[in-house]
């Protein structure tokens, strides 16, 4: 449909398009699909033969670089201080940040999961229930907030 978001599968050097390329759907017929990528071209292909999916959402590694309009991130508890540095500083006008309740129950909670190194460690070093718990209510000078 006309106006839906894309993204590109592979790589194309005649159409001058990238593998993970972004772009938003101007025109639509059987054979022929118009679109413009987020850098401002205008591509035209036939939808059967080069490979996209609806790009509305994407992970944070898929987007490592780019620059987009509007970022909308839902945060789930675990991710760490490099996936959450690229994930909100990815927007170049507006960031919401969603959390789920249930894994993120404060702000230092928050604080704490965004922040927390990206270590690679055997399992047996990894925090307990127990442990996250303890951080998750330890007092912060923004546990006032």
């Amino acid at each position: 449909m006309v106006g839906d978001r894309i993204v590109f599968q592979t790589s194309d050097k005649d159409l001058q398009i990238q593998n993970s390329e972004f772009a938003t759907l101007t025109s639509v017929s059987k054979n022929k699909f118009i679109a413009k990528i987020d850098t401002g071209k205008e591509v035209s292909f036939d939808p059967g033969k080069i490979q996209f999916k609806h790009g509305y959402a994407s992970t944070v590694y898929k987007v490592q670089g780019a620059s987009i309009k509007d970022v909308y991130v839902l945060h789930n508890g675990v991710s760490n201080i490099s996936s959450s540095y690229v994930a909100m500083t990815r927007h170049i006008e507006n960031l919401k940040l969603y959390c789920n309740n249930e894994a993120t129950k404060s702000i230092n909670s928050l604080i704490n999961q965004l922040s927390r190194p990206n270590e690679k460690s055997a399992s047996i070093t990894l925090k307990t229930a127990h442990d996250l718990e303890k951080e998750r209510t330890k007092t912060t000078v923004f546990s006032k907030f």
